[in-house]
């Protein structure tokens, strides 16, 4: 009698911790498509912010007239309406808690990518400031991954 008990038992507990196993699979791959637009809206976003440090460098060097500054905010300008599109389609079905910090997080990272490579801002910083902002990057990555 007790070893059919004991059976009974061991089914039970299989099966909640498969059925477990099974709603955290359910649980990440749902959050997948929430996390792929959030990213991209903040890429796009950063995107936008590069080429808006770039229409303020052309209009420094050759006025607001230029074909290069309209190129320059015409294209931001596009960018911008996009990536509102991309993170307005998220806030539709998932939680803003778990959206915003997901394309902050990237919006930051592109912003401090776009202003190191644009603006030469890796000149201003010394090694060890460089090598603080690298680990705060990947802290905040981190983050992202507990998130999704």
């Amino acid at each position: 009698m007790s070893s059919s008990l004991d059976f009974v038992k061991r089914k039970i507990i299989q099966k909640i911790s498969s059925t477990n196993n099974n709603f955290q699979n359910l649980k990440r791959d749902i959050k997948t498509p929430m996390a792929l637009m959030s990213i991209a809206a903040g890429v796009v976003a950063g995107l936008a912010s590069a080429l808006l440090k770039g229409f303020t460098i052309s209009v420094s060097s050759s006025g607001f007239m230029s074909l290069s500054a309209i190129g320059y905010l015409l294209i931001a300008t596009i960018l911008s309406l996009f990536q509102l599109h991309l993170i307005n389609i998220p806030m539709k079905s998932y939680d803003q808690i778990e959206i915003i910090p997901i394309y902050q997080t990237f919006l930051i990272l592109l912003n401090m990518a776009s202003g190191a490579i644009i603006l030469n801002e890796q000149k201003m910083y010394k090694w060890y400031e460089l090598v603080n902002l690298f680990l705060c990057a990947i802290i905040c990555i981190c983050g992202v991954v507990m998130i999704v």
